[in-house]
C-alpha cells in the first residue's frame, strides 16, 4: 500500500486525494457559452450589485464576495503578519505552492531563470521558519499559562502568603 492510503484503500488524514476528475467536454462547452454571454461590463455590474446588497446586510452576498476575495480557507492574521514581516512576495509564494503540490517541479520552473527558482526556495524556507517560530511562541505561552494556573493561591486577605507563594520566600 502507498503512504497516502490506508489498508482499505482510503486516503489517510492529511492527504486531500487527487485533483479530481477533469471537466467533461459538455461542461467545458457550457462554460464557454457562459463566458461568451457575460461580458466584463456585465460581470462588473453583477459584482457592484453584490457589494451594495452585502453592505445592506445580505448574508449570502457577503459570503459570495468573501469566497472570491479571501478564499475558502483564508490565512490567519498571524500568518499574514509573519509574511509581511518577512517581506514575502505573494506571487512567488503561489509559485512555491504550485511546486509543492506537484511531485515534480512545475514546467514553469524549467523555463525560469535559476535566480527566480532560488528566490522561491528562499521564500519557502522563510515560511517554514516563520511557522516554526510561531509554533514555538504558542507553546511557550501555553506553558506559561499552565505554570500560572498551578501557582497556589492564598485565602483572601492574606497578602503576605500570596507574596511568599509567588516569590518563593518563606
Amino acid at each position: 500500500m502507498s503512504d497516502d492510503r490506508d489498508e482499505r484503500g482510503r486516503f489517510v488524514a492529511g492527504n486531500g486525494g487527487g485533483p479530481g476528475r477533469p471537466r467533461r467536454a459538455i461542461e467545458r462547452e457550457y462554460l464557454a457559452v457562459i463566458s461568451e454571454a457575460v461580458t466584463l461590463d456585465d460581470w462588473r455590474a453583477i459584482v457592484a450589485h453584490a457589494v451594495e446588497v452585502a453592505k445592506a446586510g445580505d448574508e449570502k452576498a457577503r459570503a459570495w464576495i468573501a469566497k472570491y476575495v479571501i478564499g475558502d480557507a483564508p490565512i490567519s492574521l498571524t500568518e499574514l503578519l509573519a509574511r509581511e514581516l518577512l517581506d514575502i512576495d505573494p506571487d512567488l509564494e503561489v509559485l512555491a505552492k504550485v511546486d509543492e503540490i506537484s511531485e515534480t517541479p512545475s514546467s514553469f520552473a524549467f523555463s525560469t531563470p535559476p535566480t527566480f527558482v532560488e528566490r522561491v526556495k528562499e521564500i519557502k524556507a522563510k515560511i517554514a521558519r516563520a511557522e516554526t517560530q510561531a509554533e514555538q511562541e504558542r507553546r511557550k505561552a501555553e506553558r506559561k499559562a499552565q505554570k500560572a494556573a498551578q501557582l497556589p493561591t492564598a485565602p483572601s486577605g492574606d497578602a503576605d502568603a500570596t507574596e511568599r507563594a509567588t516569590t518563593g520566600a518563606n
